[in-house]
């Protein structure tokens, strides 16, 4: 392992951290969209919330998964969902950059109400059905930047 890598495990101990969840979509985002992560911001008028899918407890029970939403409506909105691992996983596997698992939605600014502050994903599915894997996102997304409903 390389000592960048090592630096990295070090600093993100904690994989179910917000921050790291957000990060990791973000860049999943933008690489599927042709951009560079490590310069690139989200294009003009996207905005991502992440959530984490938490496993279910041995009755089969997990609490519910909710999106928080930012200020005022984005003319795309992206739900991307992380799909915790197994813990049996690898170590490898277990970093919410392995692209496999997340789920996204790519939802029209104007389906979400303005005052909306957050969005379950129940009511998400319901809506908008089972999301889109990482290779499709980027063909979800483009008409909507490009401004074809």
């Amino acid at each position: 392992m390389e000592e960048w890598d090592q630096l990295l495990r070090w600093l993100h101990r904690d994989l179910l951290d917000d921050r790291l969840r957000q990060a990791c979509g973000q860049w999943i985002l933008l690489s599927a969209l042709g951009f560079d992560p490590s310069r690139d911001p989200l294009p003009a008028g996207l905005a991502l919330s992440t959530a984490m899918a938490p496993q279910a407890d041995a009755e089969g029970a997990a609490p519910p998964v909710v999106f928080s939403l930012p200020e005022g409506p984005a003319p795309v909105q992206v739900f991307g969902l992380w799909l915790l691992p197994p813990a049996a996983a690898q170590p490898d596997g277990r970093h919410p950059l392995v692209r496999e698992r997340w789920r996204f939605w790519v939802v029209p600014g104007r389906q979400v109400h303005p005052d909306r502050r957050s969005m379950g994903l129940k009511p998400l599915r319901r809506a908008h059905g089972e999301g889109c894997s990482t290779p499709e996102l980027a063909d979800r997304l483009r008409p909507l930047l490009l401004g074809d409903p």
